[in-house]
């Protein structure tokens, strides 16, 4: 529409530039004193040429004036449709990921305890050795009643001596009148230790939670994710490889 405005411009000029010439030569033959109606007319009929030309220029731009503004005002109204179907979307995809974040929130709930985040690991996990230590502590408290009992038949069977004698063997046979706790029989049904570190988990880093809990809080405030932390995390594994070390060397003496 635009193109065809400005190739019928120049018509148009070139048409109000007839109109003015022939209306200013209308207007000179009618204030001569002598009036040639032959001219007269002529020159009405030129001016009136020329009008109806103008009308109908006229009236061709109104009509394609008119054309132009129907086609923009579908143009609009299909656009104000999509963009109404395309916020209506967005909307109900919005509302899916919140649906679906949430369902994965309650998810890893239920199947982690504690849950694995972003910021968590594997590592972060320390268990104490009692339950082994409690094993080998049997063992050694039955070998010394063993000892004890074994002691206590050969000195039954041995001859009777002084007093003195007997009280000079006693430290060094047997250890008597020490309340020693017993111990209770080791059972399988408590939580089971684990006997190696496990592997690194491969969990991918998780940048939207990280963001969430970053905006609108203090530097101070901000908790610094494990996966960024990597010297800490290399201490932590070593320090529990020097205690597993240690517990093992400790439960080998017993």
């Amino acid at each position: 529409m635009m193109r065809m405005c400005t190739c019928r411009q120049p018509g148009r000029a070139s048409t109000i530039h007839i109109i003015n010439k022939h209306g200013d030569e209308l207007i000179r033959c009618v204030n001569e004193p002598e009036i040639d109606r032959k001219t007269l007319s002529e020159r009405a009929a030129l001016l009136k040429i020329t009008t109806a030309a103008v009308l109908k220029a006229a009236e061709e731009f109104v009509d394609l004036s008119d054309r132009g503004s129907k086609r923009m005002g579908k143009v609009v109204a299909t656009e104000r449709r999509e963009k109404i179907m395309l916020q209506e979307q967005l909307e109900t995809l919005a509302k899916q990921h919140s649906s679906l974040e949430r369902a994965a929130t309650l998810t890893d709930n239920a199947n982690f305890k504690p849950p694995l985040s972003a910021y968590s690991d594997m590592e972060d996990e320390f268990h104490d050795a009692a339950e082994e230590l409690s094993l080998c502590g049997s063992r050694r408290h039955g070998s010394e009643r063993n000892s004890d009992s074994e002691s206590l038949s050969t000195l039954n069977d041995a001859p009777p001596r002084t007093t003195t004698s007997a009280m000079a063997l006693t430290p060094s046979s047997f250890k008597p009148a020490r309340a020693k706790p017993i111990a209770p029989p080791h059972t399988r049904g408590g939580r089971e230790r684990r006997s190696t570190i496990p592997d690194r988990p491969d969990l991918p880093i998780n940048l939207w939670s990280i963001m969430k809990n970053c905006i609108g809080k203090e530097l101070s405030k901000i908790p610094m994710p494990v996966n960024f932390s990597e010297p800490l995390s290399v201490l932590q594994r070593i320090t529990e490889d020097l205690e597993y070390a240690s517990l093992l060397e400790t439960a080998s003496t017993l």
